[in-house]
C-alpha cells in the first residue's frame, strides 16, 4: 500500500512561510560576460563605423583630368572624370565623347562611351601623396595608363 495524507486540519500556518518564500521572486545576479561586453562597446561601435563608411569612400574613383598614354608612351588623350561615374575623354584629335563607368573598389568598368567602344576595363590606385593613376586593358591588349 502507498503513503496515506492526512486529512487537512485546517491549520495551514506552516504551509503558508513555505509559499510565500517561492513566490517571491529573488534579484538575478547579472551574467558574467555583462563587463566584457561593456568594454567593448567602442569598439564595436569604431568597428561599426569603419564598415559603414568604407563603401562610400572606394565607391567611385576620384574625379580629376588625367592624361592617358599608351604602354609605349603615344599620348592617347584626356580623361576627365566626374563625380558618380560621369566622364568623358578627349582624344589627340581634339574630339571628346562621354560616357558612364561603374566601380567596385579600385575595379572600373565603362557603362558607356569612348571606354567601353575600347573595351577598355581598368583599376585606380592612389598613392601616399594623393596622387591617383588608372591602368586599363583592352580586349584587343591594348594598355593604357592615365595620370
Amino acid at each position: 500500500m502507498g503513503p496515506t495524507l492526512a486529512p487537512p486540519t485546517g491549520d495551514d500556518s506552516a504551509v503558508v512561510p513555505f509559499a510565500r518564500e517561492m513566490t517571491e521572486a529573488a534579484p538575478l545576479p547579472p551574467p558574467p560576460a555583462a563587463p566584457i561586453i561593456r568594454a567593448m562597446r567602442p569598439l564595436l561601435a569604431a568597428a561599426a563605423l569603419v564598415l559603414l563608411a568604407t563603401p562610400a569612400l572606394a565607391q567611385f574613383p576620384p574625379p580629376g583630368v588625367y592624361e592617358c598614354v599608351s604602354e609605349n608612351g603615344a599620348n592617347l588623350g584626356e580623361l576627365t572624370l566626374f563625380v558618380a561615374g560621369d566622364y568623358s575623354f578627349k582624344n589627340v584629335d581634339g574630339n571628346s565623347a562621354s560616357g558612364q563607368v561603374a566601380s567596385a573598389g579600385t575595379d572600373v568598368n565603362p557603362l558607356s562611351g569612348p571606354l567601353k567602344d575600347m573595351q577598355l576595363i581598368g583599376v585606380f590606385g592612389t598613392d601616399d601623396t594623393g596622387k591617383t593613376t588608372f591602368r586599363f586593358t583592352g580586349a584587343d591588349g591594348l594598355e593604357v595608363s592615365c595620370q
